[in-house]
């Protein structure tokens, strides 16, 4: 490992980066320099050491799209595996809603672009990306 990469040896005991869609970086509870840095950005909202504040829904505050969990963050509950563990299911969940609702947006903007070509009228569009809905989740 190294910061740039992560490897894993494999049955064969070659030496390379394993597949994978999101990866999700588990640390100890020290401040990394990426948490420290967002918390610099953000000192009207971040305004506490040990960790970053999240909403209700483990969004990063000042922040849009920016979500984080485990004891990276500084909330009511106890910095440790099963709570990370417990975050993490869930926000799998919000993104699990979220894709189809991303899907949606691309389409109708492709669908826009489309149509701006073909007239001059205006479509509506949909802008909508709240997350308030996983709530319900």
């Amino acid at each position: 490992m190294s910061q740039q990469e992560i490897v894993l040896e494999d049955e064969n005991k070659e030496i390379k980066p394993p597949p994978y869609g999101l990866l999700v970086w588990a640390t100890g509870n020290k401040s990394r320099p990426l948490a420290r840095k967002l918390m610099e950005k953000l000192p009207d909202k971040q305004t506490q050491k040990r960790g970053l504040l999240v909403d209700d829904h483990l969004r990063l505050l000042g922040t849009d799209g920016i979500y984080a969990v485990g004891d990276a963050t500084a909330t009511k509950y106890a910095p440790t595996a099963q709570v990370a563990a417990q975050q993490g299911k869930y926000l799998a969940s919000v993104f699990a809603a979220l894709a189809p609702q991303e899907a949606a947006n691309k389409a109708h903007s492709n669908s826009n672009a489309d149509d701006n070509k073909k007239s001059s009228s205006q479509q509506p569009k949909l802008t909508n990306r709240s997350t308030t809905r996983t709530k319900d989740l």
